[in-house]
């Protein structure tokens, strides 16, 4: 009976830690995608972002989205949140094979340019 329950908390303990680490994930994906929108802003410099609306959405919400995802990355366990850089490298290393070490040219996302 003892090394049923032995297995039982083992289990449970790998089963937590994917979980931390599938969040961890999902939490520096998200990271990621508020900085590319960040990055998406202040590169198009058009007279239509300068407006209060724009800015808020494509600069304020994603800086607080990024802020937010940044503190709780931070409350993650430390293995999660190692096993979830690791797989960021991966995905790093990854875009470098499939660009050729950025000799290939990245795949670009084009907005609509909206009517001045």
């Amino acid at each position: 009976m003892t090394g049923l329950k032995q297995r039982n908390t083992t289990r449970q303990e790998i089963l937590s830690a994917a979980h931390e680490a599938f969040v961890d994930g999902a939490l520096t994906t998200f990271l990621f995608v508020n900085i590319s929108v960040i990055n998406l802003y202040l590169k198009e410099k058009t007279s239509y972002n300068n407006s209060f609306v724009y800015q808020f959405a494509n600069l304020y919400v994603p800086l607080g989205g990024a802020a937010f995802m940044l503190l709780l990355i931070m409350m993650i366990e430390p293995s999660a949140v190692l096993v979830g850089l690791i797989w960021t490298a991966v995905g790093v290393g990854y875009l470098l094979y499939m660009t050729n070490v950025f000799s290939k040219p990245l795949p670009q996302i084009s907005r609509r340019t909206l009517p001045e």
